[in-house]
């Protein structure tokens, strides 16, 4: 059974006492402090590792180098909301969730996975270069052809049926 955190408080004046230099402080307070100390050392030590981590993806290429929100990608890590979609729904989804702006396939691929989606493909960077392909030749998303490193972008196209409804609006 994990130790219980027991909570006792002499006075609220613990803290003035303490920034004033004073050693008798609140057992509860310097209980906590300590507590949060180890905490806050821990999650340190866990923003360096993840930071490792990023700028290793980084280097073999697996992480895009332009960051995209980094609130979507903790709401599709946490989630896992492509897990049981198809690849063309993933992508269609990432597109719609960063409809403000133009995503390289390496950018998509990336969210691809870290939502969860398990890929059956012999190749899954191909599979989704071919979908975000099939995506823009039916109308979902806007390509922009680059040759190089940086490789074609895609941005969602807004539905005609949609551009309509606001103009009614």
């Amino acid at each position: 059974m994990k130790n219980k955190l027991r909570l006792r408080c002499i006075n609220g004046n613990a803290t003035l006492r303490q920034s004033l230099g004073r050693d008798d402080m609140d057992p509860t307070t310097k209980k906590i402090l300590k507590l949060l100390k180890e905490a806050e050392r821990k999650r340190s030590e866990l923003d360096r590792e993840i930071e490792n981590f990023r700028h290793t993806l980084e280097m073999v290429g697996a992480l895009p180098i332009e960051q995209l929100s980094q609130e979507l990608e903790r709401a599709y890590v946490a989630k896992q909301p492509f897990a049981g979609m198809s690849l063309a729904d993933t992508c269609k989804t990432i597109l719609r969730d960063h409809r403000d702006r133009w995503l390289s396939k390496a950018q998509i691929e990336y969210m691809v996975f870290r939502g969860g989606y398990k890929s059956t493909a012999k190749d899954p960077k191909s599979s989704v270069g071919t979908t975000l392909q099939r995506l823009a030749k039916d109308g979902f998303c806007d390509p922009e052809r680059k040759r190089g490193a940086e490789g074609n972008r895609y941005r969602y196209t807004v539905p005609v049926a949609e551009h309509l409804k606001d103009l009614d609006d």
